[in-house]
């Protein structure tokens, strides 16, 4: 059962983070806001990087649990699974976008970095079991020759990479990307991009 402080701190940080920078939020804004005491905030997340933390730990919760492994964890062959991943996580760029946006503020922004290396234990198992269970996928495709041969994760970084800046790109700079892409949506052109990464025709270009 979650705490209802811990909910509505998070909740007030979350919208705070959204809408200044890190350095702009202050410990005492968000306890304003979550009608909290700052040594409450102190008490259930510690310091403001740690306050961070908890918002991207929860926020890619989200992302995994609700979004990413139930398509994993069905009978579909390795590369729709995989491909359904990717619409699951395009349809998450898509439907919270702000959230998104955080998620890759809070990782590749220069003025978080710092901050950014308090990430809790938690959002690395995520990310940790994500890799590990596509890194399985992979091997079981490449065993029946659905997947192209090669380092299985190394395609995953490289198709997940690719992924992530993709969904990047179409958020910050939807104007050019859009006009670049004609009438292709991003989920058809993740999908596609996905598929050329694990089709078996590329072996040789990536062995």
């Amino acid at each position: 059962m979650s705490d209802p402080t811990r909910t509505a701190i998070l909740d007030a940080a979350e919208a705070a983070f959204k809408l200044e920078p890190f350095s702009h939020v202050s410990i005492a804004s968000v306890a304003d806001a979550a009608h909290v005491s700052v040594g409450a905030i102190y008490h259930h997340v510690g310091d403001k990087a740690g306050l961070r933390g908890a918002v991207n730990e929860r926020i890619m919760e989200h992302l995994v649990e609700g979004y990413l492994r139930p398509t994993l964890q069905t009978d579909d062959t390795p590369t729709e699974r995989l491909v359904n991943t990717t619409r699951a996580y395009v349809r998450f760029t898509e439907e919270h976008h702000e959230e998104f946006v955080l998620l890759s503020s809070f990782q590749h922004d220069a003025r978080e970095s710092t901050h950014a290396q308090k990430y809790s234990r938690a959002t690395t198992k995520y990310v940790s079991s994500m890799l590990s269970q596509a890194i399985e996928i992979v091997q079981a495709g490449q065993q029946t020759g659905e997947i192209r041969s090669g380092d299985p994760g190394g395609i995953v970084v490289l198709v997940w990479s690719a992924l992530y800046g993709m969904c990047t790109l179409v958020q910050r700079y939807p104007g050019p990307v859009g006009a670049a892409a004609g009438r292709s949506e991003l989920s058809q052109m993740a999908v596609g991009l996905v598929r050329q990464a694990l089709s078996p025709d590329l072996a040789d270009s990536y062995a």
